[in-house]
């Protein structure tokens, strides 16, 4: 009877332990539906709205303790260039590099590009001769 009793009970362990809700890696908000939004009616109000959601969803992971999104940071601060403002633009893309250091090579890319230290022309140029 105890052995009985034992696999009843080991049974509902095993089935009620799949029934934890267990959190995510990341906390994406409602990520997906915003940037389909945008992309689908690119106006300057969904891109408000988007740049919104990515604020929001950062500030959110930071409160919560949770890793923003891979890519995020750097959305967000591709966001703020096209809004003129450069310098928060490149404090996010440094923040993107810092939490994924495997970033960091297009964060270098995207911040030559911002601050027009990128060489394409001297390439041009030495094509041309």
């Amino acid at each position: 009877m105890n052995l009985r009793l034992l696999q009843v009970f080991l049974a509902l362990a095993v089935l009620f332990s799949g029934c934890v809700a267990r959190p995510g890696l990341y906390y994406w908000g409602d990520y997906p539906n915003s940037l389909y939004g945008w992309k689908k009616d690119a106006t300057d109000e969904k891109a408000a709205a988007h740049r919104a959601e990515l604020k929001k969803l950062i500030d959110t992971s930071e409160k919560r303790e949770m890793r923003v999104p891979p890519g995020v940071y750097c959305e967000y601060g591709y966001m703020l260039f096209l809004d003129g403002d450069e310098e928060q633009a490149v404090v996010f893309f440094e923040k993107e590099a810092e939490a994924y250091p495997e970033s960091g090579e297009f964060v270098s890319f995207l911040m030559a590009r911002i601050k027009g230290t990128d060489n394409e022309e001297d390439s041009d140029d030495a094509q041309d001769d």
